[in-house]
């Protein structure tokens, strides 16, 4: 049995604090990529228990508490981690992932025994193995733009371990025991009290999580996009630490009806921050592609993804090692549409049609949307069958041209469509839907991309909108209080973060989230894309001469703008070629 791990130091900068570490008696050896950032409130309770500690971090604390507690300590811990504990007695390995999958955790087995590793890269250089492409992973990806679901990876014989769960390796049979899943939220509606009061514990939980994953003995930034999550984080921080020095990093492009530079500049200079902004140029993505397909691991969804690494390239380069990002806050606090159709057809099956029609108009006023589509949202929630097939039609039709290019069948739609439609909830499916938005499929890709970036130019990247108490107690509360109202989404976070994120934020009705000029940096180079296949090699899931042709094709000046589909072959093929993957 080997443990290995690199570790980038934040809490206790000492050696003393490296790891491998092994407890005093020689029984346990951890592991652990991560932060928890409740270590000193678990620490002191141990404590109570008779531990003695010897190193002032969060490592020495996960594993006496192992030690002392076993599985049960992973309903204390907040944070994010992935880690393995050697139990010598025991002849046993035990792996972990943090609730939301924050951290990754990849393994394998074959006749040669176990491996895991938190890149793909090392757990290929572990097992030895020709690595395999997953047919059906690719051509979800390929199709759908669908990655990063389940457990399975896009190289066959290769899994993640599932976020919020442990499982034991048995040593001595060379056997991996079934996962345990230690946290998963309720959706029961608990919370009695008023909005207000609601505001204000949502208010002290915020707080409460900036302030504990502010604690590090290196600098701290903020990646700050000038949306209303990202704000509240740089907000908070000051005004947990009103006399300290804060950085944080925005990525703008100047010109673009998408750049939010007016709100992070405004709220930068409203707090006081030593503000950086990061630029890139057309020319850059094509430069350094191969370099953020290795930091990513596995291929992914757009460009916006190079945007975000070059901010946290930024970040290294002026000396930051840990940033607070606000990934997450859709998702806890419903925020992009608002998730209409769930919540409105709730209303619908509890009778409360007058309420429903009344939020439908709340919805429209805040988005915008034909009348049309908002009551289809509702009908598809309603009638999941039915919304399977009209959404299943439209898909087929927009991926007939790519399914001409696979030398494998088509994917079913239905597979992919189930998990996002019809929660049949009733008076709940608004939670329902956060919470599947949370644990399933959607905020999992966006926490890898931020992962693999920011770990690339070893920096910390740190979610305080991702804590648990603070996801439980909202799904406890009456769905009113998160659904759209007076024209604008997350109006509980508004509310409970009123005197601390400047106003003009918290009135914003717009969303317009992270992107970037993705067609403009791509058909720059018309004939770039059909060249960077041709030179990969070759797929034996795609036609390669039927790929080029396409890329040829919808890259010309004359065509509509470089596309998503477009995208993901060029980033499927360079990933195989990079990885050596059949």
């Amino acid at each position: 049995m080997t443990l290995g791990a690199t570790r980038l130091a934040v809490q206790d900068l000492q050696s003393r604090a490296n790891q491998p570490m092994t407890s005093t008696d020689g029984r346990f050896t951890l592991i652990f990529n991560g932060e928890v950032t409740n270590f000193h409130q678990l620490r002191h309770r141990l404590q109570l228990r008779g531990c003695r500690f010897r190193t002032e971090g969060d490592t020495e604390v996960l594993l006496q508490g192992w030690a002392e507690l076993g599985p049960s300590v992973l309903s204390e811990l907040e944070g994010f981690f992935a880690f393995a504990i050697l139990d010598r007695l025991e002849d046993r390995l035990i792996l972990a992932r943090d609730a939301f999958g924050i951290k990754p955790l990849f393994i394998s087995g074959g006749p040669w025994g176990v491996a895991f590793a938190s890149e793909l890269p090392s757990l290929l250089a572990l097992t030895g193995q020709r690595p395999a492409l997953d047919t059906d992973v690719a051509v979800d990806y390929l199709l759908w733009g669908a990655y990063d679901r389940g457990r399975r990876t896009f190289i066959a014989g290769i899994e993640r371990a599932e976020q919020g769960t442990w499982q034991g390796i048995d040593l001595q049979r060379r056997r991996v025991e079934p996962a345990q899943r230690f946290w998963w939220p309720p959706i029961d509606e608990t919370f009695r009290g008023t909005a207000a009061e609601a505001a204000g514990h949502v208010r002290d939980l915020v707080i409460d999580s900036v302030h504990r994953n502010l604690r590090s003995d290196v600098p701290v930034g903020v990646a700050l996009s000038g949306g209303l999550d990202s704000s509240v984080l740089a907000s908070v921080a000051r005004y947990c630490q009103p006399d300290s020095d804060i950085a944080t990093f925005s990525y703008i492009e100047p010109g673009s009806p998408d750049c939010e530079e007016r709100w992070s500049s405004l709220v930068a200079a409203e707090l006081g921050t030593e503000h950086r902004q990061v630029r890139i140029d057309d020319g850059d993505l094509r430069r350094d592609l191969d370099t953020l397909i290795l930091a990513q691991g596995e291929p992914f969804g757009s460009t916006s993804i190079y945007a975000q690494y070059c901010v946290y390239r930024r970040v290294r380069e002026e000396g930051i090692v840990v940033t607070l990002d606000g990934q997450g806050g859709d998702e806890v606090f419903a925020g992009y549409d608002g998730y209409p159709g769930p919540y409105l057809a709730g209303l619908v099956r509890a009778g409360r049609v007058r309420d429903a029609v009344r939020g439908y108009r709340n919805w429209s006023a805040a988005h915008g949307h034909d009348p049309s589509d908002g009551a289809q949202k509702v009908a598809t929630a309603l009638v999941p069958g039915v919304g399977r097939r009209v959404a299943g039609w439209s898909l087929r039709a927009y991926t007939a041209p790519l399914a001409a290019l696979l030398t494998v069948p088509m994917t079913p739609i239905d597979p992919l469509l189930a998990d996002g439609i019809g929660q049949r909830s009733v008076g709940r499916g608004l939670v329902a839907s956060q919470r599947r938005a949370l644990l399933g499929d959607g905020l999992v890709q966006l926490l890898r991309h931020g992962d693999r970036n920011s770990m690339h130019f070893s920096v910390e990247s740190r979610v305080p909108l991702l804590d648990r108490r603070l996801v439980s107690f909202v799904l406890s509360l009456p769905e009113p209080f998160l659904a759209v109202s007076d024209g604008r989404t997350k109006g509980l976070l508004r509310a409970a973060m009123a005197g601390i994120v400047p106003r003009p934020v918290l009135e914003r009705t717009d969303k317009i989230g992270f992107r970037t000029p993705q067609a403009a940096w791509l058909a720059a180079d018309p004939g770039w894309a059909s060249r960077m296949v041709a030179q990969s090699g070759e797929l034996d899931v795609l036609h390669t001469d039927r790929v080029i042709r396409y890329l040829v094709q919808t890259t010309r000046p004359a065509r509509p703008p470089f596309d998503a589909a477009a995208w993901r072959l060029v980033n499927l093929y360079r990933w195989a070629s990079l990885l050596g993957v059949a």
